[in-house]
């Protein structure tokens, strides 16, 4: 009986442990061609997050890959992860506000990460606040 209540009571330990969830901002690509999305407090490109134009993962032993989801083809959504909740992604930034960078599919296969970055070979800037954010329904539209 008192394994079992050891047990018990670890479980509800654990499972009580708070850790911030990974969140998604989805972007809505209205251009003439596919785009990547990234966001950052900063107020450039950094090299930190490394996008890639592909994700390479493994299906029963083969290797293939697929494109991430920060990638919209025209007319499409993508997804921007933040790795904490979205109200914590702009309120841990100095000025409050959050900048979401796209960049053109035709950037991404000439230039490497650190280039792009080095560059600043982004097609479009966006600032939001949170309110901002919060009326846009945190669904940010590329045009």
């Amino acid at each position: 009986m008192r394994t079992i209540l050891i047990i018990s009571l670890i479980g509800v330990i654990c499972s009580s442990c708070v850790y911030d969830r990974a969140e998604i901002i989805p972007f809505i690509n209205k251009s003439d061609s596919a785009i990547y999305g990234v966001c950052f407090c900063e107020s450039s490109l950094v090299k930190g997050r490394n996008l890639q134009i592909y994700k390479k993962i493994t299906i029963k032993g083969q290797d293939t890959s697929i494109y991430p989801t920060y990638r919209a083809e025209k007319d499409s959504i993508g997804y921007i992860d933040v790795y904490w909740s979205k109200e914590k992604a702009v309120r841990d930034c100095k000025d409050k506000k959050l900048r979401f960078f796209f960049i053109k599919e035709s950037v991404m296969k000439e230039y490497s990460w650190d280039e792009i970055c080095e560059r600043q070979l982004y097609a479009k800037k966006l600032v939001f606040t949170e309110e901002e954010l919060v009326k846009m329904d945190w669904t940010v539209v590329y045009e």
